[in-house]
């Protein structure tokens, strides 16, 4: 009863003429869909999303705008908490990934684990697992909207946007990037604080539904998630 909130699938058009109805047939009925006529798919597309959806949301009035990805569980009760936590005033909040000066970064190629040498400094920038903007990061972003630059992949973009914003606020909570064990290379120990968990199948967000509505330990023996 702390917060309300308005949730929002941001999507794109698919090739899949099956996918495509069964999308808009949601968005009819629900209203909780919406579209941009952008292709999906990694990189530049991804980072074009975003921005529509800034665009798109610019004359609303949020507190935060969170945006997360679809291969992730988030605990929401959790997040509230943490978001409630903190004073949302030029605030960029996430899991931080990158944090190199300019000074430093400025004559060098930036070398991007995923994306190689894309991008002439790497700035600070939140994993796209989620992350939160506070409203008034958002409106100016809204307010420039399609002109602002896509310099790289999604979360790099929306790193280099906030670089725009004077004086922001960078908060970083490791428990917004948590994995299943062993997922893509990355262990990490199991936490029952734990806020959002990444890279997980749908069968592993439905078994974590259920842990969580049943009211079941995440972890055993600290380790790992008992499913």
């Amino acid at each position: 009863g702390c917060c309300s909130s308005q949730a929002y699938l941001r999507t794109v058009q698919y090739d899949n003429p099956e996918l495509e109805r069964s999308v808009r047939q949601e968005a009819k009925e629900e209203g909780d869909i919406v579209q941009f006529p952008i292709a999906d798919g990694r990189g530049m597309p991804m980072a074009g999303k975003t921005l529509e959806f800034i665009t798109w949301i610019g004359p609303a009035n949020f507190t935060w705008v969170v945006k997360c990805d679809d291969d992730t569980y988030v605990h929401v009760h959790r997040l509230f908490e943490r978001l409630l936590s903190v004073t949302p005033r030029k605030t960029y909040f996430g899991y931080q990934l990158s944090s190199p000066t300019w000074a430093d970064g400025m004559k060098e190629m930036y070398d991007h684990p995923y994306y190689g040498k894309r991008c002439v400094v790497a700035p600070t920038y939140m994993s796209g697992s989620l992350y939160a903007l506070s409203w008034d990061v958002v409106r100016p972003f809204s307010l420039v909207g399609r002109e602002m630059a896509i310099v790289g992949h999604e979360d790099l973009t929306v790193g280099l946007w906030a670089l725009a914003i004077y004086q922001l606020k960078y908060i970083s909570d490791e428990r917004i990037h948590a994995f299943l064990p062993g997922a893509r290379g990355h262990p990490i120990q199991c936490t029952e604080d734990v806020i959002v968990q990444h890279y997980l199948s749908p069968a592993q967000i439905l078994a974590m539904h259920a842990l969580e509505v049943n009211g079941t330990a995440f972890c055993k023996d600290n380790l790992t998630f008992n499913f």
